[in-house]
Order: structure tokens, then sequence, then C-alpha cells
């Protein structure tokens, strides 16, 4: 099996045939496959089958993490629209914007002369005596219809179903999210090429401000946070691509007989994937309460600094915990997801969180349970201990402050450097401070320079491989 992937391009390239192409027989049975030893070949399908579990787990997750980036823009789509005052009036379409009935020209005769064409998800082109400015809708082709783009050059769109004609004084980029948030798919009309029926979408009913200040604040805050998510979608992508490139690479290595007897599984970036499961984050949680039992601080430890130990333990450590972590008050947080973990190990009778007496917090408590499970998660994380105490030894003495302060620090550090920011003690201060959340104006400004100083003490300054974090969750 592993042979015939390595071989796969080799075949694609002997693929036959016009509507439906295939392998001959013959081209098959031509193929000459590498045929080492018996024993090798077990030795490589062993290394290979631990190889990949890992890289088919990592995929898994990329694809996870791009279709999340998506869902977490529509999510967002969803609740700025949904959340109007009174300055939001009803209002049909055709009054916030003029729609125009759009062309289906052919292509080849744009194709003359100095007019650009751009085909697919909408072809427009340059006419200098027709110019439209904003959103437009693409036509019905290959499934896209429905599908908005917006034209900030002066063009004529072609191959479209409506464009916009005219604003009424409302901000473009505002109306083009409106129509990319409405659902235009069910006035398409037409069996064979379907199209946008123009009368019944003007007559439609839509809430919309009636400042265009609001507007325009809106329109900015989706166009931000749209462009965070399309970061998140492209790291997806690039890891889906070198997972791809790992596994031909791997094949290739494990047939030109560059598999030692002392090879043991690569190490991706995602190795420890087991524990991206509720099970998996309740004994790092459970590992990390133990770190700061040792040291006496156990009376420090809670849900902020649980949450501040697991981020982390992603960030330092380098273990895959399945969080999407987000801005919040507390720093980088996906309380969700420690949920999650919270009630398995209550559920089984391991751990829980309680209130302080205080009210100000909560405290970790063992269950009935505990010393079977805490058993059981000494063997799960021993492989990884070592970097598990890498990660959260650092904030085991400080207060819960500080630990926010520390891990908000070196996710604002780490978001500064994917984002190809000069990195200066000030630009990270004021990303960490000023630009994370309004709650962080309250610390003061000495304790994030205190961070800095002891991530780049303690050599864990980020090189821009962790999670980024993202918009803040108040917001969603």
């Amino acid at each position: 099996m592993y042979a015939l992937q390595l071989s796969a391009p080799f075949l694609n390239e002997q693929a036959q045939g016009v509507a439906q192409k295939g392998i001959y027989l013959n081209a098959l049975k031509s193929l000459q496959l590498p045929l080492p030893p018996l024993d090798e070949q077990r030795r490589i399908v062993a290394v290979l089958d631990k190889a990949f579990a890992g890289i088919a787990s990592a995929t898994a997750n990329a694809q996870k993490n791009f279709t999340n980036a998506s869902a977490l823009f529509e999510s967002y789509l969803d609740s700025l629209l949904a959340h109007r005052d009174d300055s939001w009036v009803i209002s049909r379409l055709g009054s916030v914007a003029t729609l125009q009935r759009g062309f289906d020209l052919p292509t080849q005769d744009r194709v003359a002369g100095d007019i650009p064409l751009v085909s697919s998800s909408g072809i427009i082109a340059r006419i200098a005596e027709s110019r439209v400015t904003g959103p437009g809708v693409t036509t019905g082709r290959s499934g896209s219809i429905g599908n908005v783009f917006y034209i900030d050059e002066p063009y004529w769109p072609l191959n479209t179903s409506l464009y916009v004609k005219d604003f009424h004084g409302n901000h473009p980029r505002f109306v083009f999210w409106l129509l990319r948030h409405f659902d235009l798919e069910k006035y398409a009309t037409g069996s064979g090429v379907p199209t946008l029926n123009r009368n019944f979408v003007h007559d439609e009913e839509v809430w919309i401000p009636t400042s265009r200040e609001v507007q325009i604040k809106i329109a900015q805050k989706l166009d931000d946070f749209h462009g965070m998510c399309g970061k998140l979608k492209a790291t997806a992508s690039m890891k889906l691509a070198a997972l791809a490139e790992l596994k031909q690479s791997l094949l290739q290595k494990a047939f030109a007989g560059e598999f030692t007897t002392a090879v043991s599984a690569p190490n991706t970036s995602v190795a420890n994937d087991n524990f991206a499961t509720p099970p998996g984050t309740a004994r790092i949680i459970a590992f990390a309460y133990r770190r700061h039992q040792m040291q006496g601080q156990q009376q420090t430890y809670g849900r902020v600094k649980a949450q501040k130990s697991l981020h982390l333990v992603e960030s330092i450590g380098g273990i895959d915990l399945g969080r999407q972590p987000m801005k919040d008050a507390a720093g980088p947080n996906d309380f969700p997801h420690m949920l999650r973990a919270e009630e398995w190990a209550e559920a089984q009778g391991f751990f829980k969180f309680v209130p302080r007496a205080s009210g100000n917090g909560y405290d970790f408590k063992k269950l009935a349970n505990y010393d079977t499970m805490w058993a059981d998660a000494v063997a799960a994380t021993e492989p990884v201990a070592a970097a598990l105490e890498k990660a959260i030894d650092p904030i085991v003495p400080m207060v819960s402050l500080d630990a926010e302060v520390f891990a908000t620090v070196h996710a604002a550090w780490n978001n500064l450097i994917r984002d190809d920011v000069v990195i200066t003690d000030d630009s990270i201060v004021k990303a960490a401070r000023d630009d994370w959340h309004s709650a962080k104006l309250k610390i003061p400004e000495h304790k994030f320079r205190d961070a800095i100083r002891t991530i780049k003490a303690k050599n864990m300054e980020p090189d821009g491989s962790a999670k980024y974090v993202g918009g803040q969750v108040k917001l969603i």
C-alpha cells in the first residue's frame, strides 16, 4: 500500500480517458516497486503507520481549524447585524440600494484589446463609458448563485445576476456585508443557468442603521475580523499543504533506505494530538495542579491559572489541546474547551472547580476517584512531562494576575510575529495591554514589562508558531 502511494504521481500520469480517466491494467502491471526484504518491509510499515497516524490527526485538526475560521466569521457577521437598537429601521432592499439586472456576455466578446477580464467567481471588465463601484452579485454558474463580490475600482460587471447601481447614501462596504449576509439563493430562477430575480430581491425587507457612521463602524469591524479569520484559514491551508508534503517525503525516505534501525516516528507539530480531547485536557489541568501543589502554591491554582496553564502548554510546550484561544479580559482564553474537560473530570469523580468562600474565583477540589485518575494521568502525561513542566513552572509561583499578564504578553508577542510587526518592548506592551481588552488598562504597565523580561530571561520568546489569538469573545 505504501509503495503504491509513493507511486501515485506516476500512476496519475498513466491515467487515460476523456470523460472519466482510469488506469489500465497493463500500466499497473508494468509498475516497478521497491521491494526490500520482508523484515525491512515490516519495519518500514511500523514506522510509517505510527507517523501517518499522527499526520492524519494533524490533518483532521487543520481541516477543522479551516472550517472553524469560516464558521467563526459567519457567527460574528450574524451577531453584528442582529445587534439592533432604536437607530435601526426596517427598509426594502430596493430602498437601501438600487439593484440593476446583470449581464451574461460571452467571454470571447471582451478578450481583444486592453480590456482586462477576470473569470469564474465573477467575470468583470473595465469599460470606460460605464463605471460601477461597489458590491455585485455573481452569476449562478458553477453553483455560485448568491455569492457577493466587492469592486473597489470602476468596473462593469459581466456574467452577474445583479449589480448595485446606487447606494442611496448608504456606506458601500456595509451594503456589501448586508448582501453577503442575505439569503439571495432563494430568489434564483431558471432551470438551465439560474439567475436572481431583481424584482423579488428589491421588495425584501432588511434591518439597517440610519446612521452612516454606524454603518461605517460595523463595516470596519467586519473587515478587520474577516481579515483575521482569513489569516487563520491561510495558516490551516499552509499546514495542510505541509502535511501532504511530509507524507510524500516520508515515503521517499522509507523506500530510499534512509530509515535506520533507530528511526522513530517523526515529530510533527501535532505529535501530541492525543491530548486534544476532554480527558486529555483534564489530565493536563491535574498535572498543572500537581506542579502547584509540589511548590506549596495550590492555594493560587484556580480557573484563571488553569486556563493560562493550558494556553502555555500549547504555546510554549507545543502540545495541541484542540483549543481555539480568543482575546478575553483574563487573557488568551477558550473557556468552553476547558469547561468540557471539567465536565468530564467531574463525571469521572476526578476533580472539579468550586467557588471560593471569598467569592473571588474558584479552587481546585479533588473528588472521590482522584487518586486512581491521577495515576492514569501520570502514565498518560509521562511522554510529555518535560514539555509540560517547562510551560507550567514559570507561572507556579505567580499570583493569578501575574500569570494572566504573563500568558497575555506571550500570546500578544506571538500574534505580532505572525502579523509581521516589528517586535519591540513597546509594541508588545501595546498589543498585550492597550489593544487587547479594555480591562487590561486597569493593570499597571510595569507588570507587562516585567513579564517581557521574565520571558526573555527564561528563553521563552515566541517564534510565531503558536496559535493566533483572535478577536474578543464579547463581540461574538
